[in-house]
């Protein structure tokens, strides 16, 4: 329930606050020529939104399936796992470079819109959340 709070609220705050995301960064970090689908409806439709962490999308730059359907969606799939992360989230930003910068760029987004979202804000999160699973 967590996580669908922050992928929707994270929509509205991309709404509201256009101006604070480098939407031109977040898109070239995915695969070279790579073009999001249509929307998230029509992804859920065609069964094609899988929100499992998987290789063949992370390679791509992307966390999910899911996240291909829309520059929002994709957005959204990197604010759930910031504030509420699942595992191997953090693996994961380490492993890909394209996850790494997409990761970077939504912490300068909430860092942009209040100072206590910092990149130590964010880490913090992902410790707590390793030592509370062990």
């Amino acid at each position: 329930m967590e996580q669908l709070f922050h992928a929707e609220f994270s929509s509205i705050l991309l709404r509201n606050y256009k101006d604070q995301f480098n939407e031109l960064a977040w898109i070239n970090s995915n695969s070279y020529k790579f073009k999001y689908g249509n929307d998230g409806a029509s992804t859920i439709k065609e069964q094609k939104a899988s929100q499992h962490f998987f290789h063949k999308w992370n390679n791509q730059g992307f966390l999910n399936e899911y996240a291909t359907s829309s520059l929002e969606n994709d957005f959204n799939s990197f604010a759930k796992n910031i504030f509420t992360p699942k595992p191997r989230f953090d693996k994961l930003i380490e492993e890909y470079s394209a996850l790494a910068n997409k990761n970077r760029l939504i912490i300068e987004f909430y860092n942009a819109i209040h100072d206590d979202f910092t990149k130590v804000y964010f880490k913090d999160i992902l410790n707590y959340d390793e030592v509370k699973t062990k």
